[in-house]
């Protein structure tokens, strides 16, 4: 009985402890679970009084030069493609011709500005630059202001508009366009004189307004030291006014109006302006 009788109180004793860690151990969970729903509650409160002052703060003050919208909108384009196509493409001069090349040899028998957007369109490439006229005058649309155009080719019996054909394939294709406009012309007789401001005004107003959306007007400066800042003052101003979206490149006496323009060199790298 005696070896029974201690055993049962061993059992007694051993229950007891376990009843009181068991006790123990709910305390200790009850402890935990407090904690955790006080630190649930601070980080609770903590997210919704930052999501409150995130609303309630306002923006930095803009520092030092600050992009415009629709300069943004062209840096992100990242890659435009140049067309450059015009009376040059049929003659024997390899970039620019003098402004005496007759209109007779302007002659496309397969021109497709639709081809040229599909490829654009394989390529991710986002936005096109046709030269609507470059340094010899020739104008790769029926202008009103000269008889050195398409319209005096044989190409469509006269009736032809590159430019027309370029902004229709771009508007197709979702493709946005671009014109470049060579401030200098050899062929035009107004060019060195003020009477010039005028005719380039003009061209400019005819391709600003009778194309759709331009987004992009490309001043080259080579050859155009003639034109100073007021030129290009009227000039711009006839952008803004009619194609507001539209980003001006500018060179050398352009730069007080360009949004974007020459890196200075062309091997494409941009220096250290500091």
């Amino acid at each position: 009985m005696t070896g029974s009788y201690a055993e049962a109180r061993r059992s007694g004793d051993i229950r007891e402890e376990v009843r009181r860690s068991g006790t123990a151990v709910d305390r200790y969970n009850s402890r935990v679970t407090l904690l955790g729903s006080l630190f649930l509650g601070c980080i609770l409160a903590s997210s919704s009084k930052t999501s409150f002052d995130s609303a309630s703060a306002k923006a930095p003050a803009p520092y030092g030069p600050v992009p415009s919208a629709k300069k943004l909108e062209w840096y992100r384009r990242e890659i435009i493609a140049f067309f450059h196509f015009g009376i040059n493409t049929f003659g024997d001069e390899v970039n620019e011709g003098d402004g005496t090349a007759s209109p007779s040899i302007f002659a496309p028998t397969n021109l497709d500005c639709g081809q040229w957007m599909k490829s654009l369109k394989r390529a991710g490439i986002p936005c096109a630059i046709l030269v609507a006229k470059h340094a010899d005058g020739f104008c790769n649309w029926p202008s009103a202001y000269t008889e050195y155009s398409v319209k005096n080719s044989p190409w469509k019996d006269g009736k032809g508009d590159v430019v027309r054909e370029f902004t229709d394939a771009c508007k197709l294709a979702g493709t946005k366009a671009g014109i470049y406009l060579g401030p200098h012309d050899r062929h035009e007789r107004t060019y060195g004189t003020p009477l010039y401001e005028e005719h380039y005004a003009s061209q400019l107003t005819e391709l600003m307004t009778h194309y759709g959306p331009i987004w992009e007007i490309w001043w080259d400066g080579a050859g155009a030291d003639f034109l100073t800042t007021n030129f290009y003052a009227r000039w711009a101003a006839i952008v803004h006014k009619t194609q507001p979206q539209c980003v001006i490149f500018g060179t050398k006496n352009s730069y007080p109006f360009a949004d974007c323009r020459w890196v200075g060199n062309e091997s494409g790298r941009a220096g250290d302006p500091r």
